[in-house]
């Protein structure tokens, strides 16, 4: 997050901070100052602020924190009516917990005093309520009677089963309440401040809630059975938890790692020959332009942007005597060519974080009219990602040199994507890419709509 709230997100966030605020002063209230409470703070005080240095910031944007499962555990095991407390009682202590847990860590580096509010209410205001939504629906403690005195007979193993069942049951709905409401609340904010509709946002971050949901919920849970067994045991559970943080992080970072080799493999195709410099990242901006003219939404022109970046990896497979060629290609040279769409779709399927964007590589050289390559995939056949490829690829490629010509300069190019409006090209595409040139003042009427085609 930035060290100032832009624009129209002020009001969001001072709103937030406000309901925070606000909510915190009310449970504040209900508070029960006793040697309990300041056992219960000092244990989840401590994994809280330990566990909220661990952030991982997920490959596809959105930042799950191992601190959302010592929230969870702190509303399983304050708000249950074992605590022999009232429900306000409950949410206070668990907000009192993230409160701690998120401030002091940002209070020691000197973040700016709106963002340490900012980041505590986006947690406060959801844990808060979904402490107060346990607390209510729970049926008595989590374990009933005391795990410890357990029995197999009967007139006790089938009201406890009963009543564990339904209370994980609660346990489940709590966690996704709580959980959807944080992904909410931050998807909300990050939607004003971007610019963006909140269901692009969220389609983003929506990873947070699977991973939140598969595993932090289950160690909070975990949490808060070894509290009822034994309190302090809680402290053991840090080492653990530093081996999962190092191994979720190690993993995250690799998928990063191995994308941007991807990338940068792909960037060193392009400057195998000097004619196709910079070539991929002229591409991907022009195709994200038009992505927004045709009003896709952001996620989508990322996708675009991305495979973009790396839509001519294949040519590793095309020998330096094809690409330099100065002359025309023969036959069996051009069938050579043709492979580098599916060589390239098959190297980057294998990364995880490229799948979709392998589609949209192989398929990037389809032709509208179904006689290009490699499927002579026609129309709506090919995904719409690769048809904005497709122009965007043949606009920089016709006004750049090449081994074999000159620059056909912009004019002759436009012309040219007019005129294969319908036959080379997406004629939806070929309007959104006209209307992006004349925002750029770049546009000019073509002289004949029967101009020959890109190469």
């Amino acid at each position: 997050m930035s060290d100032k709230p832009q624009g129209q997100n002020i009001p969001f966030h001072l709103a937030l901070t406000l309901l925070g605020i606000a909510l915190i002063v009310f449970l504040g209230f209900h508070l029960r100052y006793n040697s309990q409470f300041l056992l219960q703070i000092a244990i989840f005080g401590v994994l809280a602020v330990t566990a909220e240095q661990w952030q991982i910031k997920l490959p596809r944007q959105g930042v799950v924190t191992v601190a959302d499962a010592v929230y969870y555990a702190c509303i399983i095991i304050f708000a249950s009516p074992s605590e022999g407390s009232s429900l306000l009682s409950g949410a206070a202590k668990t907000a009192f917990v993230i409160l701690l847990g998120t401030t002091l860590r940002r209070v020691l580096i000197r973040q700016k005093w709106y963002i340490v509010a900012s980041n505590a209410a986006q947690a406060v205001v959801p844990f808060s309520i979904g402490a107060l939504f346990y607390g209510y629906f729970a049926a008595g403690p989590l374990f009933f009677p005391p795990i410890e005195s357990f029995s197999w007979n009967p007139s006790i193993l089938i009201p406890y089963s009963t009543h564990i069942v339904r209370n994980l049951a609660i346990l489940v709905m709590t966690a996704g309440f709580c959980f959807f409401l944080n992904s909410a609340v931050v998807s909300f904010g990050k939607a004003i401040q971007q610019g963006l509709s909140f269901g692009e946002v969220w389609y983003i971050n929506n990873n947070t809630i699977k991973i939140n949901m598969l595993m932090l919920s289950p160690l909070g849970l975990m949490m808060a059975v070894l509290y009822q067994i034994e309190p302090l045991s809680l402290l053991l559970l840090i080492p653990p938890l530093v081996v999962m943080y190092r191994s979720i992080k190690s993993y995250t970072d690799l998928l990063e790692e191995a994308k941007a080799t991807i990338e940068a493999l792909a960037a060193a195709v392009d400057k195998r020959n000097e004619y196709t410099f910079q070539h991929s990242e002229k591409v991907a901006t022009l195709a994200a332009d038009i992505g927004r003219e045709l009003k896709l939404k952001e996620f989508e022109v990322e996708k675009i942007k991305s495979a973009c970046r790396i839509h001519d990896l294949g040519k590793v497979s095309v020998p330096d005597r094809i690409l330099k060629k100065p002359g025309p290609l023969t036959e069996e040279e051009f069938r050579t060519v043709k492979q580098h769409p599916s060589v390239g779709a098959e190297v980057s399927g294998h990364l995880t974080l490229c799948q979709d964007e392998a589609e949209l590589i192989r398929y990037h050289h389809e032709r509208y009219d179904g006689t290009g390559y490699p499927e002579g995939r026609a129309g709506e056949a090919i995904p719409l990602g690769s048809r904005i490829i497709s122009v965007a690829d043949a606009f920089d490629a016709m006004t750049k040199e090449r081994p074999y010509r000159k620059s056909l300069g912009v004019e002759e190019a436009l012309r040219r994507i007019e005129g294969g409006k319908g036959t080379q090209f997406d004629p939806k595409v070929v309007e959104a890419f006209t209307a992006v040139m004349k925002k750029q003042g770049t546009w000019k009427k073509p002289e004949s709509d029967t101009a020959g085609r890109a190469s």
